[in-house]
């Protein structure tokens, strides 16, 4: 079994990886997640172009410390739900906020941060009642829930959160073939986790992974995907 991380499939349908903060990190991949020899989930917006054409364009922050693109959050600069894993006092740690691009990032949590990676896509705002949470994707993070979220049709999901467990930063990288968004949001509650973003669905929701017994796990469908969240060390 990996030392690093940790794969289930509960019985609800639900692949979840759990790993710590300092084993992930974004990869702009411009590719499907199986063409690809890491394991991870697929990661945020970006403008689709087909089945076959690398996408050109993300619409969501995706940051690593020696590749940065996409530093607004989206084209129209909505402060939007945003995951960014960071050293502090030599321990990995990972944080979640609404943010419109890595300089407001900056300007919340400070310029002394040491950041390894930024990914933003939606939040999940755990700890709000449910209407809340609807509202502020509508009004605050300008998403159409009808539209772009789909918000009660069950479609793939993918979703990251994250909790302090015995003063280590878990990572959960969770993905579903077949949920609604307040499915997803409710299994981060359930799980107890601090807070969670949601990110690409339906076409881009994807995962690869190996499972406890060596058995490769590959979920995704057609869509060549922006970018991914990526474990770090997989032995």
């Amino acid at each position: 079994m990996p030392a690093n991380y940790s794969y289930t499939k509960t019985s609800d349908g639900f692949h979840v990886i759990i790993t710590p903060a300092s084993n992930i990190q974004n990869k702009n991949i411009r590719s499907r997640i199986t063409q690809q020899t890491d394991y991870g989930i697929n990661g945020g917006f970006f403008y689709p172009i087909s089945t076959t054409t690398p996408p050109t364009q993300g619409l969501s922050i995706a940051v690593t410390p020696n590749n940065t693109h996409d530093i607004k959050a989206n084209a129209k600069e909505n402060s939007r739900g945003t995951a960014f894993i960071f050293t502090e006092s030599n321990k990995t740690k990972i944080g979640i906020t609404r943010t419109s691009s890595v300089t407001d990032l900056k300007k919340q949590m400070g310029t002394a941060i040491k950041y390894k990676s930024i990914i933003s896509g939606g939040s999940l705002s755990l700890k709000n009642e449910e209407d809340v949470w609807l509202k502020e994707l509508k009004e605050i993070e300008n998403f159409d829930l009808n539209g772009t979220l789909r918000y009660t049709e069950s479609i793939g999901r993918t979703g990251l959160g994250f909790k302090v467990v015995n003063n280590i930063w878990q990572v959960y990288l969770v993905v579903h073939e077949n949920a609604t968004l307040k499915q997803l949001r409710n299994y981060f509650i359930k799980q107890d986790c601090f807070e969670a973003i949601l990110l690409d669905g339906g076409g881009s929701s994807g995962i690869q992974v190996k499972n406890s017994a060596g058995t490769m796990v590959k979920y995704e469908q057609t869509r060549y995907i922006y970018n991914m969240v990526k474990l770090i060390n997989i032995t």
